[in-house]
């Protein structure tokens, strides 16, 4: 077994590659989102998203750019806190390192601009948010 996966964190505004403890795993996640414990979002393209499973209770921030990413990539879910992006292996659905088309496939999503489907799908999904949401709006635009 590799004792590093390369994932992408992305929190904060900013995405950088990340190498994860191979052999441990859910401490590296836990170190790298800054979370007592993980969920993690399947997405499009054989990737798997760990995020803060108690962002939304926290205090952790609204994410954004992760929650757009997650929306581009065929899961629409609203995101608090950092994020780390791995690959995930087509034969036993282990964890593995992201492939360049991968880390291609995280550049595209988080670069493009929304479709106006998919704009309406992150209101509708951000709608119940309120003024949290405002507060972060207003972090994310200053």
């Amino acid at each position: 077994m590799t004792k590093t996966i390369i994932g992408m964190r992305l929190g904060g505004g900013v995405a950088e590659r990340v190498a994860l403890d191979a052999l441990n795993l859910g401490d590296s996640i836990r170190r790298e989102i800054d979370c007592r414990s993980f969920d993690v979002v399947g997405l499009r393209g054989h990737l798997d998203l760990f995020v803060d499973d108690e962002g939304a209770i926290n205090g952790s921030e609204l994410n954004l750019p992760l929650t757009k990413t997650a929306h581009m990539l065929g899961t629409p879910t609203v995101l608090y806190g950092a994020g780390v992006f791995v690959g995930i292996d087509k034969t036993d659905g282990s964890s593995v390192s992201l492939t360049e088309t991968q880390f291609a496939i995280l550049r595209d999503a988080m670069q493009t601009r929304p479709s106006f489907e998919l704009l309406n799908k992150l209101a509708a999904s951000l709608a119940p948010l309120g003024a949290a949401l405002d507060r972060s709006l207003t972090t994310h635009l200053a």
